[in-house]
């Protein structure tokens, strides 16, 4: 693809070398193939993502993994309990 293609680089980002995309804000990857959507105030390719848990799948949407849950995937169980449970 020429670097003044409108394809280059997903259309996502500027060519500003050999096969080095620079890509827009909103989006990462080599070739700014992907969405870098924002989850609670978490960049997907943030490692705290969804608290480490789970995954963001759209804007402030986490999906979590297994025995977490939770809008950011924080509360797990312990003992049959939720994590997040006050003693009463």
């Amino acid at each position: 693809i020429s670097s003044n293609s409108s394809s280059v680089c997903s259309s996502h980002g500027t060519c500003k070398s050999f096969d080095n995309c620079e890509c827009d804000d909103r989006f990462i990857g080599l070739t700014c193939q992907f969405n870098r959507t924002n989850c609670y105030g978490a960049w997907t390719d943030s490692p705290d993502i969804c608290s480490s848990h789970g995954t963001c799948v759209s804007n402030d949407t986490c999906v979590c993994d297994s025995n977490y849950y939770g809008f950011i995937c924080n509360i797990t169980t312990c003992d049959g309990l939720f994590s997040n449970a006050t003693n009463t």
